[in-house]
């Protein structure tokens, strides 16, 4: 059996997930991950993504449910099958009857254990999706999640080349380069839209019943974006921290903008985490300790072959007591949902905005013989209040609709007046 990696890969909304932080204690030894494809000193900035893995090691112990299954299974020798079969067998956040893989195909995974997170990776999706988590891909700078059997936009980074082409939240791909997209995956849409930098991409997306076609030139997305500024509201000097996703070296960021904005006289500190899909979790509990005390909860993660444990933040080395609120929407999943459940449940600050898009289930990966991979879900997570968002997101303590509103920003303009009291 291959080793195991402790991964993040948020393609969207609909797709996100994190490693876990920090890496399970596990019975059994610890050696280095394949990195076949990332030779050399690049290592060494991967950190826990390419640290460690774990040694499944299945096979030796006959009392396995996985042997049991796969006893049952008339499991063919090619591909990667009966290494899925035997993770999910053993590793998957809900218990499997033998009966329920009995006849799975590697496609209908998703289906048939009734979990979109679960699923099979070609090595080319895998290259991809792992470049994405490491803040850098070659693309036009959209998030696309699945909706409803479709595909929509759900993010477009400023500046963009997608942004330049007019490309909009809320538009349905249809196609990507002439190629009907319908009956594809996610992971194989994302794949379509990106590839060589310097390639012109055209996109065929669906708006209010329209379809219209977007070409724009791929280049190098480097992601991990922190935005921040100061603000002058209702008399007082408030920052505001932008969040864009939480992929690697977010948190360090965010902890110096902070500190920037603080010394530049900032009263009080606006997160927008608004269209955030999430990451890695250990940039989720870096940005919570910025603004938690050491040893505050941040979540607890539970399954089915796992002890239930809950992850608190381990040190704060600098003293921010401002006020701070949260702007969430729709969109805010995953890490995002994490710092935001934090930050409420232990009275830090109150949520602003929408309810959160709900995505409560933490996926792991596996990389199988061949170079592609497995990604699974492996444990839910609840807030530190014991709330279960998978589904059901979070919902805000002020809620606010920006369509109901001429307000340029309504959402945080109501965050400013929470924070100071202002009464309208």
């Amino acid at each position: 059996m291959s080793t195991s990696k402790y991964v993040s890969f948020d393609a969207s909304p609909a797709l996100p997930a994190f490693i876990r932080w920090p890496p399970p204690v596990s019975p059994v030894p610890l050696v280095p991950a394949r990195s076949a494809r990332r030779p050399g000193p690049c290592s060494a900035v991967f950190i826990l993504f390419l640290a460690l893995a774990l040694v499944v090691g299945i096979s030796t112990r006959p009392d396995l449910p996985s042997q049991r299954i796969a006893s049952q299974l008339a499991v063919a020798a090619d591909g990667p099958r009966q290494q899925i079969l035997e993770v999910l067998a053993t590793q998957f956040f809900r218990s499997i009857d033998a009966s329920t893989l009995s006849s799975v195909r590697v496609d209908d995974i998703p289906t048939v254990l009734n979990d979109p997170y679960t699923h099979y990776l070609t090595p080319l999706d895998y290259q991809k999706l792992t470049d994405v988590e490491l803040g850098q891909y070659v693309g036009v700078g959209v998030d696309v999640g699945a909706h409803n059997g479709s595909f929509r936009i759900d993010r477009v980074v400023p500046t963009s080349p997608a942004a330049l082409a007019g490309v909009e939240v809320g538009d349905v791909v249809r196609a990507v380069d002439g190629v009907d997209v319908q009956s594809k995956t996610l992971e194989q849409t994302l794949a379509l839209i990106r590839g060589p930098e310097g390639r012109n991409v055209q996109l065929a997306v669906q708006r209010s019943g329209v379809t219209t076609q977007f070409t724009m030139t791929r280049v190098t997305m480097r992601e991990g974006m922190v935005l921040h500024e100061l603000r002058a509201e209702h008399g007082h000097s408030v920052g505001l921290l932008s969040l864009l996703d939480f992929s690697e070296g977010v948190g360090k960021k965010a902890r110096s903008a902070v500190r920037e904005m603080i010394d530049a006289g900032a009263e009080g500190i606006v997160v927008d985490l608004r269209g955030n899909p999430g990451g890695w979790a250990v940039e989720a509990l870096r940005v919570a300790e910025i603004f938690l005390p050491e040893g505050a909860p941040v979540l607890t993660e539970r399954g089915a072959h796992i002890d239930v444990k809950t992850f608190s933040t381990r040190f704060r080395p600098e003293d921010i007591t401002i006020p701070v609120a949260l702007l969430v929407d729709h969109l805010t999943a995953s890490s995002a949902e994490i710092v935001a459940g934090a930050m409420r449940d232990n009275g830090r600050a109150k949520l602003v905005g929408e309810t959160t898009f709900g995505k409560g289930r933490i996926q792991d990966i596996v990389e199988l013989d061949g170079g592609g991979a497995l990604k699974f879900t492996y444990a839910e997570y609840l807030s530190p209040n014991g709330f279960a968002l998978d589904g059901v997101g979070l919902t805000p303590d002020i809620a606010v609709h920006p369509e109901h509103t001429s307000v340029l920003d309504p959402s945080f303009n109501t965050a400013v007046e929470t924070m100071f009291g202002i009464s309208r």
